[in-house]
């Protein structure tokens, strides 16, 4: 669950380091999400706020200890 979102500029890339509570991994509290690595979709949800009150499954790639967004999929009521 992402429960806030700060802008993020890193050298010339355009992102958001996300604050997430995660159900099996307590020790990640943030991770980043760039635009030139997501789908549109998910930039878009992103920029809309359109996370707000939902649970999703985080695909992402470790980077030196930094854990960037790949991909989601959004869980049902009941995941």
């Amino acid at each position: 669950m992402i429960s806030e979102k700060k802008p993020l500029k890193i050298r010339k890339r355009i992102g958001y380091q996300l604050l997430v509570k995660l159900t099996n991994f307590v020790d990640i509290n943030y991770i980043k999400a760039f635009k030139d690595k997501l789908t549109n979709q998910i930039w878009t949800d992103l920029e809309q706020r359109q996370y707000i009150d939902k649970k999703y499954l985080f695909n992402c790639h470790n980077y030196f200890g930094k854990y960037h967004l790949i991909n989601w999929q959004e869980l049902n009521h009941h995941g």
